[in-house]
């Protein structure tokens, strides 16, 4: 019976920056952090309540928040670890490639 592969949210997001080419794991680090970035700061004050059937909409202003605030330190870093495996892995396959590949791709690559 196969065993059933438990992973959480960051592995898979680990997983899925690490095959992407490093520099479109790099480009989403950045737009993620500013996007996450910028809604924990739209969201950043607290609504004003008049009533009680307000609340709610404060309790959704406030996780979205708490939310994006949390994500802005856990997102665009696994895609930076993910930029990093990507780059090295590719690094290491262009090395075996040079070095199995017959000397006229060699200086074809150069």
């Amino acid at each position: 019976m196969a065993r059933s592969r438990q992973s959480g949210a960051f592995t898979d997001l680990l997983e899925i920056a690490s095959k992407l080419p490093w520099q479109v794991s790099l480009g989403l680090a950045g737009i993620s952090l500013l996007a996450l970035h910028g809604i924990a700061v739209a969201f950043a004050s607290p609504p004003t309540v008049t009533t009680v059937a307000d609340m709610g909409s404060v309790v959704i202003h406030q996780g979205v928040h708490v939310g994006a605030f949390l994500l802005q330190f856990v997102v665009p870093p696994a895609f930076l670890i993910g930029a990093a495996v990507s780059y090295f892995k590719r690094s290491q396959s262009i090395r075996l490639l040079m070095r199995l590949a017959p000397p006229k791709v060699r200086r074809w690559h150069r």
